[in-house]
């Protein structure tokens, strides 16, 4: 009998601490909670759920961006929403947010301009193309990507998608030879706009 007064009193304990945060700090308490529920068996429900009640304290809660390259969920840093984190994106693991976060630091570095700048032809090129140790972004990351909405460059996701089956066939040796001479490539595509 005493095993089942201890559970059920720290149950209690448990659920007036999250009802507690939950009121005071709610923006805080969705964030974690949305991390917390990746590891239920059904999480794209739970987080229906959450985002569903989140909203009932105005809370909104943002969809993956590049720009931020945080892994999990977290605070919007100048505004009071929630982002979904990259590893948050079904298909992109943890390993891979490592990677993509390696490969744009070093880009960043290479063009001397945040990612927030960049062009989605400078991400497409420099993502597929650089080799920072062993990493690089592959087509099919920046597939999943793009279709999550990640990618803040450009509004139309069809358009981003068809550019990026293109890339795809070309050959190896044309892809080099766009990559190096992309500054070339981006100047004349502004031109013609």
């Amino acid at each position: 009998y005493s095993f089942n007064k201890s559970h059920s009193f720290i149950y209690g304990m448990t659920a007036l601490e999250a009802a507690f945060q939950k009121a005071h700090f709610p923006l805080e308490f969705y964030t974690a909670a949305l991390e917390f529920c990746l590891g239920e068996q059904e999480p794209l429900v739970e987080i229906r759920k959450l985002v569903s009640d989140a909203r009932k304290f105005d809370i909104e809660v943002l969809g993956p961006n590049i720009n931020h390259l945080e892994k999990h969920f977290y605070i919007h840093p100048y505004e009071e929403k929630i982002c979904f984190g990259l590893s948050d994106i079904k298909g992109i693991s943890e390993t891979t947010v490592d990677k993509i976060v390696n490969v744009v630091h070093h880009i960043q570095t290479e063009l001397g301009k945040p990612v927030s700048k960049w062009t989605w032809f400078e991400f497409l090129v420099n993502c597929t193309m650089a080799r920072v140790g062993k990493d690089s972004i592959g087509v099919k990351t920046l597939e999943t990507l793009v279709a999550a909405g990640a990618l803040q460059v450009d509004d139309d996701r069809q358009k981003m998608l068809f550019e990026l089956k293109n890339w795809q066939l070309l050959s190896k040796g044309e892809q080099e030879w766009v990559y190096k001479n992309q500054s070339k490539y981006t100047i004349l595509v502004e031109a013609v706009k």
